[in-house]
């Protein structure tokens, strides 16, 4: 259970490589988390999600701060193809390549004429099942641009199949569990310059690296 969550956490991400960056997002979104389903289950992920979350974004790069029990942080770093996570009780920062183990994508989908209002943007619907046996649905505004070639070799979390396929920032996301789901929802976009020390790892933590 624990590789599935650091594998769902991380999603969304954008902009290009060394062109004009104005149409692509750079800055803040706040996302709100709830859970339904089995009550152990739900402890378990809310332990490490908690209800909140903080998504920073800039050219590829991105942090995402849970505010939880765990004070869990995920990072990726464009350039090395990097996914990190840390937590406030653990001195190791887990570091993952995009390279790595590809999970199985058995079956993608877009939901043609169904849209669902978030913070008065319309947004597509797009499905995948995986092959650890649950579905994630994502729900994405393509005024919320994401240039999919930042992505297209981070295979963690299928980030490179989800961003071919929505070319935007999912603003919803709905992890169905066989035994609970999960559902982030944006609470605010705030648009704006994002200072580069953001994406930094603490130089106090030891980093452990696998591919």
């Amino acid at each position: 259970m624990t590789k599935n969550i650091l594998i769902f956490i991380y999603l969304i991400a954008f902009i290009p490589n060394g062109k004009a960056q104005s149409n692509y997002f750079e800055g803040t979104i706040h996302y709100k988390i709830s859970y339904t389903g089995d009550s152990a289950s739900i402890e378990t992920y809310k332990k490490i999600m908690g209800t909140q979350s903080e998504y920073i974004f800039k050219e590829g790069n991105y942090k995402e701060s849970f505010i939880s029990s765990a004070n869990f942080t995920a990072y990726y770093n464009k350039e090395e193809n990097k996914n990190c996570f840390k937590t406030g009780d653990n001195d190791t920062i887990k570091c993952y390549s995009g390279n790595g183990k590809v999970e199985k994508i058995l079956n993608i989908y877009k939901k043609a004429g169904k849209e669902e209002n978030i913070l008065g943007l319309n947004c597509k619907i797009l499905t995948m099942t995986k092959d650890w046996g649950g579905m994630v649905t994502y729900y994405y505004n393509e005024t919320i641009r994401v240039n999919p070639l930042w992505f297209s070799k981070n295979y963690f979390g299928s980030f490179n199949v989800l961003y071919r396929n929505t070319k935007s920032i999912p603003l919803k996301i709905v992890y169905n569990y066989l035994s609970c789901v999960v559902t982030l929802e944006a609470t605010s976009i705030e648009p704006g310059k994002v200072n580069e020390s953001a994406f930094k790892l603490p130089a106090d933590f030891v980093i452990s690296y696998k591919k």
